[in-house]
């Protein structure tokens, strides 16, 4: 049974407000960037490099376009930094009896 579509009825999928946005609050940004709302604010708290957000009223909005940007710039080291990332510690070998 081969019934062909007729390409009238195919239509495009329709975008999400959160993929037109240029600016995200916090919310729809944690959806966007499969981050935790609490992380996302830990993020902005860090004095060094934290990431760039601002406020109208109370409600907190980050524009798509910088937080990639700062994603890129804090996230996408080849090696991982030596300050940041401990040694790693050797294991314990299991004693035996």
């Amino acid at each position: 049974m081969s019934a062909a579509l007729s390409t009238s009825s195919i239509m495009p999928r329709r975008q999400s407000r959160i993929e037109i946005a240029h600016d995200l609050s916090l919310s729809d940004l944690s959806i966007w960037s499969g981050l935790s709302v609490n992380k996302l604010y830990s993020h902005m708290r860090e004095v060094v490099d934290g990431l760039p957000y601002y406020q109208i009223g109370r409600k907190i909005y980050v524009s798509k376009s910088e937080y990639l940007e700062w994603r890129t710039r804090r996230f996408a080291s080849t090696r991982p930094d030596p300050a940041i990332v401990p040694p790693r510690r050797r294991r314990r070998k299991s004693r035996v009896s």
